[in-house]
């Protein structure tokens, strides 16, 4: 038997700069089937990027 929560859902996670928090991300969606493919912090690929990185300089 499949069980689906009632009401909304939040989750935080925290910690300092470059200490993994987006690949932790990545990686518990990709485990729950959330997400078909992991993304690439460095393509910022990734669902959890909350801003656009600006574009290299041509």
């Amino acid at each position: 038997m499949t069980h689906h929560p009632v009401g909304p859902r939040c989750a935080a996670l925290v910690g300092p700069g470059a200490s993994g928090k987006t690949t932790l991300l990545e990686e518990l969606l990709f485990a729950a089937g959330a997400i078909e493919r992991r993304g690439s912090v460095k393509e910022g690929s990734t669902v959890g990027d909350a801003a656009p990185r600006p574009a290299p300089a041509s």
